[in-house]
């Protein structure tokens, strides 16, 4: 704004410290304060105005700057309704940070985070700092107990937890076998030992590595948003609808380049991948990455793979994997389906996603 535009004003040409105190904003003060709308209030003079303005012209600017003031109230009353409607919404693991964030673009909602992926959500629990962001939290995403396990007692009890899980369209797909099969989940229980629900952990908990089953998350997250900030529907709509395209788009790009090359892994976390693009896991080091290795299966694995000329071994980054250093046959890659070296930010599930196809497109 322009004191020239005002009726009865002649430009104004300020000192540099009184260009300051009316335009604190502005990269040129003395530019006839051109950023005067957004930061006249509040300010002080150290001398009258009639001092800095002819006489003429000092009424008017009083009348403009008392116009500006219940203005500038105005809007700060109107932010304040706005702020008063935001919330914080948590999610458990990064790649659902990755869909969250999309949905939450242009909106006063915030986004926080409980496990980065440095640790295994399958086994441990909040630390003090995550477990504080859950009970913040208006809303809060998770995997659900056949992924989360740890997790399971704290987010049952809580209403504001929406299991992802249990999503409409969502294909869950039963634990694999393969024709070497290590020793059970269970083989390292004591007797009478019985430490986790086995139906539960029954179903592949990894579903969001098939895209498909990503949209059906995007939409679930979407529709419990709407419900707890109506007044977003909008804006949770149009993002949504982004969100879904934007998945399309990855899905095509990585159906066409990905080579269904067969693999090894330590442990089985590529199922609905493999589900999604073709690729073939030959066979896993072991059913339960949190116990111990049975090294006489390892062995007769790795000579398998030897002769079926198994393009590499995948292990993760969560687990002690230092053993497969020792084979040098056999290229070993290294890939995080929790993205835990990403950063978080929209599309952080796309980063996850292209990371782990890599293997399967050079």
């Amino acid at each position: 704004l322009n004191a020239a535009s005002i009726p009865s004003f002649s430009p104004l040409h300020f000192s540099t410290d009184q260009a300051r105190l009316l335009c604190p904003l502005s990269t040129n003060p003395n530019k006839n304060c051109q950023y005067l709308f957004f930061t006249i209030i509040p300010f002080s003079f150290s001398q009258p105005i009639p001092t800095l303005l002819n006489s003429s012209s000092a009424y008017h600017f009083q009348y403009f700057l008392s116009l500006v003031k219940h203005l500038y109230l105005l809007i700060l009353f109107i932010l304040s309704l706005n702020t008063a409607k935001a919330g914080i919404v948590a999610v458990s693991i990064k790649p659902f940070y990755g869909l969250a964030a999309k949905l939450l673009e242009n909106t006063p909602h915030t986004l926080d985070l409980l496990y980065d992926g440095t640790v295994s959500p399958h086994t441990s629990g909040l630390t003090l700092a995550a477990a504080e962001k859950l009970h913040k939290a208006a809303l809060f995403f998770w995997a659900g107990a056949i992924y989360e396990t740890a997790l399971a007692k704290q987010a049952t009890a809580l209403p504001t937890a929406i299991d992802l899980s249990k999503s409409k369209d969502l294909i869950l797909l039963p634990h694999r076998t393969f024709e070497r099969q290590p020793e059970s989940c269970c083989s390292h229980h004591g007797e009478g030992e019985h430490h986790h629900d086995h139906e539960t952990l029954a179903i592949d908990g990894h579903y969001w590595l098939d895209i498909n089953n990503a949209k059906a998350l995007v939409l679930a997250m979407k529709d419990a948003l709407i419900k707890k900030f109506p007044s977003d529907k909008d804006v949770f709509e149009e993002n949504a609808a982004k969100a879904l395209n934007d998945l399309d788009i990855l899905n095509a790009k990585l159906i066409s380049t990905i080579k269904p090359r067969p693999y090894l892994c330590f442990h089985d976390f590529m199922q609905y991948f493999d589900h999604a693009f073709g690729t073939r896991c030959a066979g896993v080091m072991t059913t339960d990455a949190h116990a111990g290795l049975n090294l006489q299966h390892i062995h007769s694995l790795l000579q398998k793979a030897t002769n079926a000329h198994i393009a590499f071994i995948i292990r993760e980054k969560q687990f002690n994997t230092a053993i497969l250093d020792k084979f040098k046959t056999i290229p070993v890659k290294t890939l995080d389906y929790l993205g835990t070296d990403l950063p978080l930010t929209s599309h952080l599930y796309e980063d996850i996603m292209k990371e782990l196809a890599a293997p399967f497109t050079s």
